[in-house]
């Protein structure tokens, strides 16, 4: 976690706490369900107030 604080200019302290927080879980289970739920998030319709942002290498997704 240390090694990513780094990075965190810009964040306000309370997230960082909750970063910290959740970060530093080490449950095997809950790292399985947080993983598996990221990875297959299965949103049925997308909000109009988000922007989608994809890097250079992303495929593109048309709706």
């Amino acid at each position: 976690m240390e090694s990513l604080m780094k990075y965190s200019f810009g964040i306000a302290p309370k997230k960082l706490d909750l970063y910290k927080k959740y970060l530093s879980i080490n449950d095997r289970r809950y790292l399985d369900w947080a993983l598996d739920t990221i990875i297959n998030w299965d949103q049925k319709e997308m909000p109009e107030d988000v922007i989608h942002i994809h890097g250079d290498k992303d495929p593109h997704i048309s709706h």
